[in-house]
């Protein structure tokens, strides 16, 4: 079963992301702040991890940095914001809201696709390290 880790300050989107993906047959994770999601980043293996780039705390652009940083840097992240500019940082698709949940779940089906972890397969064909 794909385990996905859902970093949110806001309990309702927490919620709404952990509805949607157990739904869809996930186990899903969830963490109210970016030391919290790096605690169970820690504990656990994720095949995806999706953040809100703009929190207290530990952002998620911080905790992009912590996993490009880290053993499992082609863990695949999904940020949320409404600005184009995290576009600019390590994430691997940014969504705006919830009704870019549709490409969010393709993006994830693709990701996990044959229960291949994007960290066994190595960087993305066409990138610096491949």
């Amino acid at each position: 079963m794909c385990r996905v880790l859902v970093i949110h300050n806001q309990g309702m989107s927490l919620d709404t992301f952990r509805f949607l993906f157990m739904q869809s047959g996930y186990h899903v994770e969830t963490a109210t702040s970016g030391e919290q999601g790096i605690q169970k980043l820690e504990a656990i293996r994720f095949d995806l991890v999706i953040t809100d780039v703009r929190s207290p705390g530990i952002d998620g652009r911080r905790i992009a940095r912590h996993i490009r940083n880290s053993g499992r840097r082609y863990l695949p992240i999904v940020a949320i914001s409404s600005t184009p500019l995290a576009r600019q940082f390590d994430f691997d698709l940014v969504i705006s809201n919830l009704l870019d949940m549709i490409l969010l779940r393709g993006f994830l089906k693709k990701m996990t696709s044959n229960n291949s972890l994007r960290d066994d397969l190595g960087p993305p064909s066409g990138s610096p390290e491949s």
